[in-house]
């Protein structure tokens, strides 16, 4: 199972939902913070998972417009979704790499190019952290299950390490003056 159809998956343990719900779900939690799910993966999502067994739906009634469907887990998803959940917190995957790739291959810019890359990178995760640390608020932080409380948390911390990280990274190019002009 991939991250996108843990993702969903996971969200339907709530209950049955919509498409537009679990969207809705999606970004009032921040997980496009550390999820690559977009919307426009969504129903397509749904139907592999549906083909694949994992989750079923029914026609829901409309007063006005199309007919919806409502997705709920099979018992198959269950079952699938536990195992995968239990092995990803006994056994997490690092990073996919592509920032580790970059800074072992960073020597090939020049020493100010580095900067400027490592300051727009400080400003990004200032600026998510704040995003993440906002959508915590307006959902009701404090208030919310759990999972969801913990998982909020989870994405502030680890932010908030890689924003020192950078920080210190950029202090010791300041001392070192990588960037002699």
């Amino acid at each position: 199972m991939n991250n996108k159809e843990l993702a969903l998956l996971g969200l339907l343990t709530e209950g049955p939902k919509y498409g537009y719900q679990l969207e809705n779900d999606i970004e009032s939690r921040g997980m496009r913070e550390w999820t690559e799910i977009g919307f426009s993966s969504i129903y397509y999502l749904l139907n592999k998972s549906e083909e694949r067994g994992w989750i079923q739906s029914t026609l829901g009634e409309s007063s006005k417009g199309p007919v919806r469907k409502l997705y709920a887990l099979a018992q198959t998803g269950w079952a699938l979704l536990r195992t995968d959940v239990r092995q990803r917190l006994s056994n997490p995957t690092p990073n996919s790499g592509e920032f580790d790739l970059a800074l072992a291959f960073m020597s090939i810019l020049p020493p100010e190019q580095v900067t400027e890359a490592l300051v727009e990178y400080q400003q990004s995760l200032e600026a998510g952290l704040a995003r993440v640390n906002g959508q915590w608020e307006k959902s009701g932080k404090g208030h919310l299950p759990e999972n969801v409380n913990v998982l909020f948390s989870h994405s502030l911390r680890r932010i908030q390490c890689e924003l020192d990280w950078v920080k210190d990274i950029l202090q010791t190019r300041k001392e070192t003056e990588y960037d002699k002009n």
